[in-house]
């Protein structure tokens, strides 16, 4: 931290004398720094592993949705789209323990395990949870090829 930042934790800390200082300048470290914690991942599909991809799709007449699977092999157009989507997201990851939603996208190639789920994907793999913005355009040809 810069002194310019003592200065300022400094004077909210004096105004909010009751504590509630503290808890202020702990939320702005902490906004100023989240994008700091943003990842690159240096993410690959695995040479000569099919990629299992799961669809959940809402049902018409039913409260659960349908479940489509997959397999994509290596080489076919769905792959190599999907191994461009991994080339073009390498950045922009968040490191945490996201709490995994229902439904979606589920991707299983290998040790990564993505979940597309409206407008994030999370990655799971044995470097750790991760989470990243995303399109549901940037994932529409997951989803279409369940539909074929």
């Amino acid at each position: 931290m810069t002194s310019s930042a003592f200065v300022i934790g400094e004077s909210i800390m004096r105004a909010f004398p009751s504590g509630k200082g503290f808890l202020i300048c702990a939320l702005l470290m902490l906004l100023v720094g989240l994008p700091a914690c943003s990842k690159t991942l240096p993410l690959a599909l695995p040479d000569n592993v099919d990629v299992q991809v799961v669809v959940y799709e809402p049902s018409p007449g039913s409260n659960s949705p349908e479940r489509k699977t997959l397999s994509l092999t290596s080489g076919s157009p769905e792959y190599r789209q999907l191994q461009a989507w991994f080339e073009q997201n390498q950045n922009g990851w968040s490191q945490g323990y996201p709490t995994r939603p229902t439904g979606g996208v589920f991707v299983n190639a290998g040790d990564l395990h993505l979940q597309f789920v409206g407008k994030k994907v999370l990655l799971f793999s044995s470097k750790g949870a991760f989470e990243k913005k995303v399109s549901e355009r940037d994932y529409a040809f997951l989803t279409a090829i369940s539909r074929h």
